[in-house]
């Protein structure tokens, strides 16, 4: 086999292997990536009040299954804090996040690296809610 030959020959190898590479850690980021949102989503559960106020300890994660329900059917922008009580229960209180008035926590943040944790976050003006929302300390 002649030089140039061999040097084609190392080139489509090279090629090839890099191509297998490239693929394999589009593969794996890919996989970090949605495989947290996956398992979030197959564990997702109906929002219901009474069990949402049943689930008060930091070690249950029961409120993080039902918080994306619970904003998808609830308007809760608008409420009084009346009917947030009425439909969350009082938060326990917490020194986190300053700028909302209720803070529920929901569990471990939903992703690759869980370091941090996810609330539902409440703001009233005048006992009305005007702002609720997802927050990770």
């Amino acid at each position: 086999m002649d030089r140039t030959k061999t040097n084609k020959l190392s080139l489509k190898i090279g090629l090839w292997a890099t191509g297998v590479g490239v693929f394999l850690y589009i593969l794996i980021v890919s996989f970090l990536f949605f495989s947290p949102k996956l398992k979030s989503y197959k564990s997702q559960t109906a929002f219901e009040s009474t069990k949402w106020k049943l689930h008060l300890s930091d070690g249950d994660f029961a409120k993080q299954t039902m918080v994306d329900d619970l904003l998808s059917r609830y308007q809760l922008v608008g409420m009084t804090r009346a009917n947030i009580e009425e439909l969350l229960g009082t938060p326990q209180s917490t020194n986190y996040f300053k700028d909302y008035d209720y803070v529920y926590w929901l569990g471990p943040e939903r992703s690759v690296f869980a370091i941090d944790s996810e609330w539902l976050g409440i703001k009233f003006n005048d006992d009305m809610v005007v702002k609720a929302e997802i927050i990770i300390d």
